[in-house]
């Protein structure tokens, strides 16, 4: 699956790791995943790791409705780590759609940077 998840710091922390392509279905799907997980924190904050997407094929009707299908994690903080153009431009629709259902996200290019904003550098993530 293009989209996996790791959970850290007893619920609190979601570590997501995007890989090859990514799709609407796939972003669809993740989201229902996290939302149906009893061990995370429906308060977490979140890091999204899209160093490793080749290719992004999402539509922003795509992005609205994994969005809206998240019904039960609001995530306090959410960090998209995107170094690449194409990724790093379409994370940050992301980060004003999500702005929209009052979650705080912020796209980075820079894994350090992000954790720090997260307040997680101190968590083993084995990066």
């Amino acid at each position: 699956m293009p989209l996996n998840y790791t959970i850290h710091a007893k619920g609190s922390l979601i570590l997501e790791r995007g890989c090859g392509v990514l799709s609407d279905a796939d972003v669809t799907l993740h989201f229902q995943a996290l939302a149906n997980d009893q061990r995370i924190d429906p308060n977490a904050r979140v890091l999204s790791d899209l160093r490793g997407v080749e290719h992004i094929d999402l539509t922003e009707i795509g992005f609205r409705k994994a969005l809206h299908n998240q019904d039960r994690i609001r995530a306090d903080k959410a960090a998209i780590v995107a170094p690449v153009d194409l990724t790093f431009g379409l994370s940050r629709i992301y980060e004003t759609l999500a702005t929209e259902l009052a979650n705080e996200v912020r796209v980075f290019r820079d894994w350090h940077e992000a954790l720090h904003w997260l307040g997680a550098q101190h968590i083993n993530l084995d990066e």
